[in-house]
Formats: structure tokens, C-alpha cells, sequence
């Protein structure tokens, strides 16, 4: 949690980065989840704050390195109405930041886009979590005449835990997942990146979280990675997908 006085050590701190990591790390998101309060040190949700720290770690991250990417976000999907103490809904969020001037202070836009129990082709609505959610985010970028900016979704998924309430089977886990990829490159020319969460944990939580992973742990891969490493492959259409592994040396 940052204090207000705090944003220029910020700031200097994301100039030195992005100094240092020129040419290796050159897309920056600042900060997290900000419409949640949980990411925001449990104060209350407040676009203005956050749009005062994104402009003032723009301006020192394009002074140290000009080519550097900054991204506003990334948004976390949520249906928290105005003046709740969990936080804010990312359609409001998003839509404050614009009316505070925030578009003068990022380069594309980061969004998370979980599907829950959906599957990927649900259509989207203001008062529905799925993951083509993100479309109603995109609309909000056109209608502030900001659609020439991308946007990068860096965390997405199912999970597919057993008691869970939000989460699928194993098996819509791996097909929505494919889905959602195939989906996203055949209708949103204006996303640059699509990101799974997350690929492994350092270690087991021994709830739900655990299943949104790819490899457990202890380095085991699951089902959902080799269906993703077969779509990446140009295999997703075998009649028999993912089983048996590949090889390493494949």
C-alpha cells in the first residue's frame, strides 16, 4: 500500500526499472488489481488516487526509457457496485480513470478476464463475470475515442477445482481453455496478448487457488498443460489431443 506521499519514490523506483531492463523488460504494468481493495492495502477504492500515481510513474518511466510500453491496470473482473468495501466494479473503474484524464497516461490497457463457470463463447453483460467480459472493457475504450490503444489480458482462465463453487471440471477446464485462445485470435484483432494464470505456484495453498496452475509444485505437469502446448503446436484438432504426452525432444 502506497500513501500519497510515497508516489514519487514510485515513480523513481519504475524509472530505474525500466533504465535497467531496457531492451529485456520493456512492457510495464503499474500496479495491480487497483479496483480491488485487497490490492490497495484494504483502503477504500479510489480511480483518482490511482490515476494521480499512473501519471506520475509515466511521466519518469517514458523519461528513462522512452520506447517502454506502460500499462494502466490490470483490472480485476468483479461486480462491486460504488461504495462497497471490497471495491469497485473494472467497468466504473475504467470509465473514472478515463473521466479523470487518464488516457494521457498509458499505452495499453491490462485487464484480467476469468471465465468461471462460463464457457468462452458467453456473451457478455454488465452484470455477468465471463470471459468475453473483457468486449464490454474494449467498448469503453472506443467510446473515449481510445481504440487505437491494445490491450493485454495478463491473467485469464478456469479452474477446476472439486469444491469450489466458481470452478469447472477438468475437462471443460482444458476445452474452454483451448476455446478461449481460439476465440480471442479469430475476433479481437485488438488484443496483443492473451496470458494464462498461472503456470506454478511455489507452493500448494491446499485450496482452490492450487488448481488454477498448469504444473503443480512439484513440477507435474496437468492435463491443461499439454492441451495448451498441443493448440500451440497446431495438434488441437488431433482426434485424440493430449494424450500421450510429447516427448521433451519432440
Amino acid at each position: 500500500y502506497l500513501t500519497e506521499e510515497l508516489y514519487p519514490d514510485f515513480a523513481d523506483y519504475a524509472a530505474a526499472f525500466a533504465e535497467r531492463y531496457a531492451g529485456s523488460v520493456d512492457r510495464l504494468i503499474i500496479w495491480n488489481e487497483p479496483n480491488l481493495s485487497f490490492e490497495w492495502g484494504y483502503q477504500p477504492v479510489d480511480p483518482a488516487r490511482y490515476v494521480r500515481l499512473l501519471e506520475a510513474s509515466y511521466a519518469s518511466i517514458k523519461q528513462a526509457n522512452p520506447s517502454a510500453v506502460v500499462l494502466a491496470g490490470a483490472l480485476a473482473p468483479t461486480l462491486e457496485r460504488r461504495g462497497s468495501s471490497a471495491g469497485l466494479n473494472e467497468l466504473d473503474f475504467l470509465q473514472a480513470m478515463y473521466d479523470l484524464g487518464a488516457g494521457e497516461y498509458f499505452d495499453a490497457l491490462a485487464i484480467h478476464s476469468y471465465g468461471f463457470q462460463a464457457p468462452p463463447e458467453a456473451e457478455p453483460a454488465p452484470d455477468r463475470l465471463n470471459f468475453r467480459r473483457s468486449e464490454l472493457l474494449r467498448d469503453i475504450m472506443l467510446e473515449n475515442d481510445d481504440g487505437h490503444k491494445p490491450v493485454t489480458i495478463t491473467e485469464s482462465g478456469w479452474n477446476d477445482h472439486a469444491r469450489w463453487t466458481q470452478a469447472v471440471r477438468p475437462s471443460q477446464r482444458s476445452a474452454y481453455t483451448v476455446r478461449a485462445f481460439q476465440y480471442a485470435e479469430q475476433k479481437w484483432q485488438w488484443l496483443e496478448n492473451l496470458c494464462i494464470w498461472a503456470l506454478r505456484y511455489p507452493a500448494d495453498v491446499y485450496s482452490y487457488p492450487d488448481n488454477f496452475t498448469l504444473v503443480t509444485s512439484g513440477f507435474v505437469e496437468k492435463p491443461i498443460y499439454f492441451a495448451l502446448q498441443d493448440y500451440a503446436r497446431g495438434w488441437a484438432k488431433s482426434e485424440m489431443p493430449w494424450l500421450p504426452p510429447p516427448r521433451a525432444d519432440e
